[in-house]
């Protein structure tokens, strides 16, 4: 019943879902001022040269974009194929990528990062391309939520898989798959992890990323997400390696996949999601940070 309710609202028009955006706008930004700290504070790290004007016009275009990006998930639950084609599109440069893999025969990881629309990519991908898609998520604890976002990821033929499952799926493709992974959430202090420079402070990353390709032997693209204008994106892939490695793990994964992700945020600030605490260990791990580098030479 409830699932029901929400693919019937998913059905109203994009103008409305975008009229239902400025409210919510106005409501979480204005009103509630929903991780504005946090917000300014992950700003004042990634552009300490910019005044404090600049830094609240790339916050207050953030807020636009991050509740676009709220009722573009809600719609995604009854979009249409041809919505999503007129919306959407990949570069010239993606399609031969992905043309160049499918005349192979090879299967590819696809690592992106928390730019709106990445939820896009891969429903795009399952429509328009040949490749297995693969979206690697993280289990949610509501059975009702966690159905419902598994249905609207696998709605054009995806098969979310859930990240315990990566390794297996990726040694065992049954045709030429397009693993796509955001990759840029940051490790728990008891995890282990990678820091590499990201936004001109030591940031952390899962080292599963500089080891997935290589036990796999798969290579590796990072999906650069692009907004042309409201409800509208272009997506492109760019190499960041590919077999054969040399060692395991292979760090210099995410040193590029790091540097890619700063290139794509430096673009267009406004539509990386900054609420979330990015740099929440960089303090405590700097020690860690310096070991590693001392290790590495």
């Amino acid at each position: 019943m409830r699932y029901f309710l929400l693919q019937s609202l998913a059905r109203l028009p994009f103008w409305f879902w975008y009229l239902i955006s400025d409210v919510l706008y106005f409501f979480i930004f204005k009103i509630i001022g929903y991780r504005k700290k946090v917000v300014m504070e992950n700003l004042q790290i990634a552009f300490p040269d910019l005044s404090e004007k600049e830094r609240q016009a790339i916050q207050k275009a953030f807020y636009h974009n991050f509740t676009d990006f709220i009722v573009e998930t809600l719609k995604s639950f009854a979009i249409t194929p041809d919505a999503l084609r007129a919306r959407v599109r990949f570069s010239a440069n993606a399609q031969k990528r992905v043309a160049q893999l499918l005349a192979e025969g090879k299967s590819a990881i696809f690592l992106t990062t928390h730019h709106m629309n990445w939820e896009w990519i891969s429903l795009h991908a399952s429509l328009t391309t040949e490749m297995k898609v693969m979206p690697i998520y993280k289990k949610l604890n509501s059975p009702f939520f966690e159905k419902a976002i598994y249905t609207m990821r696998s709605k054009f033929g995806a098969e979310p898989v859930e990240m315990k499952q990566t390794y297996q799926k990726m040694l065992t493709p049954t045709q030429p798959s397009a693993f796509i992974m955001v990759a840029d959430q940051t490790p728990a202090r008891s995890q282990k992890k990678y820091w590499t420079n990201f936004m001109q402070r030591p940031t952390p990353f899962f080292i599963g990323t500089a080891i997935l390709p290589i036990r796999a032997n798969l290579e590796v693209f990072f999906a650069r997400v692009r907004k042309t204008k409201r409800g509208h994106y272009e997506y492109d892939f760019e190499p960041v390696a590919a077999p054969p490695y040399k060692e395991m793990p292979d760090y210099s994964i995410l040193d590029k996949y790091a540097e890619r992700v700063e290139t794509a945020v430096l673009a267009q600030p406004q539509t990386w999601l900054w609420s979330h605490r990015r740099w929440k260990h960089s303090e405590i791990g700097k020690d860690e940070a310096v070991s590693q580098a001392i290790q590495k030479k």
